[in-house]
């Protein structure tokens, strides 16, 4: 019997008892028959039988809190993710903005092609070319607005 507790204790004390096997322990230890070198161990079995008789009644916690009459407040917790894609956003719109409005390398202040001409009669030549080619641009904007005031007229809106 000596070696058969030895061989519980051992096991008990490592975690791998079975109930059966804990309930042997908690008999031999209680019954008051218990071999000198296992009596250090008695006070831990009678400690557990005792705890285990015991009952605890306490009221629900609601019970409680309702009659402390005590109000909680409310704490409301704003979320990491909204103010991650707050920050998300208004980075992408920062860069965004730098690529669109980012300042060309190129000199804003860059000269024209310019052909200076010495001969009078070539100058005017060059200038009536010009004014041509304006004033073609000009009759063909203004076909369509020609156009458009001709249908109004024909409509009597105005009249």
């Amino acid at each position: 019997m000596d070696a058969r507790i030895n061989d519980l204790l051992e096991k008990y004390w490592e975690g791998e008892t079975t109930v059966e096997e804990e309930n042997i322990l908690k008999s031999y230890f209680q019954n008051g028959q218990v071999m000198p070198e296992h009596e250090a161990f008695t006070p831990l079995f009678v400690y557990f039988n005792e705890q285990k008789k015991l009952l605890y009644s306490l009221p629900p916690v609601e019970d409680i809190i309702q009659k402390s009459n005590i109000s909680t407040p409310v704490i409301t917790l704003t979320s990491y993710k909204k103010w991650m894609y707050a920050i998300a956003s208004v980075f992408c719109l920062v860069i965004a903005s730098w690529f669109l409005f980012k300042p060309s390398n190129e000199s804003l202040s860059s000269t024209a092609y310019v052909n200076e001409i010495e001969d009078p009669e070539e100058a005017y030549r060059v200038t009536m070319e010009a004014l041509a080619m304006v004033s073609g641009k000009l009759q063909k904007g203004t076909e369509g607005i020609t156009i458009g005031m001709e249908n109004v007229n024909k409509a009597n809106i105005f009249k």
